[in-house]
């Protein structure tokens, strides 16, 4: 849940980021999940949740 709290601040530093590099995709990626993270935070938890029972293999 801690992820979840995060997630607009990580948002925020990654469309800095691409808005420092080259090529458009990544900065109108990074900013659109920035602009609407909590539309994102499904996905984003059942990264979570996967993540430790495909390492316990």
């Amino acid at each position: 849940m801690l992820l979840l709290r995060l997630l607009p601040v990580a948002t925020r530093a990654a469309e800095r980021f691409a808005a420092g590099g080259r090529g458009l995709v990544p900065v109108l990626g990074a900013r659109q999940v920035g602009r609407r993270p909590l539309r994102y935070a499904g996905p984003v938890l059942l990264l979570v949740m996967r993540w430790p029972s495909a390492s316990c293999r």
